[in-house]
């Protein structure tokens, strides 16, 4: 059986850091959780999006609905666009930050919730 490593976080980028400095050939897993909470506090302290608006995007992003929630790339691609209106409509301003800290993830690194991403971290698998 083949095991592949992999290691989680919430996006700190000193612990990505590490945590690839460390373990080269691992993935990185990250945890939406963090994801949505992460982009709340952009839009809210970088940008000034307001409380309602920061929840139409994130839950167009996060929501049961949401982009992170597709499971084929279909879908993907639809709520992809979807989410892309909805920050252009929106919050046109967190649009670099959309496409550079969360699709980037959500494309190219599994997401998982918290806890899943903690068990693998803590049993290296």
């Amino acid at each position: 059986m083949l095991l592949t490593a992999s290691h989680g976080s919430d996006q700190e980028k000193a612990v990505c850091k590490a945590m690839d400095y460390a373990f080269p050939s691992a993935s990185h897993l990250t945890c939406t959780r963090h994801m949505r909470g992460n982009a709340e506090d952009y839009m809210r302290d970088s940008i000034g999006v307001s409380e309602a608006d920061r929840a139409r995007v994130t839950d167009t992003i996060f929501g049961k609905n949401g982009l992170a929630e597709a499971d084929e790339s279909v879908l993907f691609d639809s709520r992809l666009q979807l989410a892309r209106e909805a920050c252009r409509k929106i919050a046109p301003a967190f649009e670099r930050h959309f496409d550079e800290c969360i699709v980037e993830d959500l494309l190219w690194q599994p997401s998982v919730p918290e806890a899943a991403a903690a068990a693998i971290l803590v049993l290296g698998f």
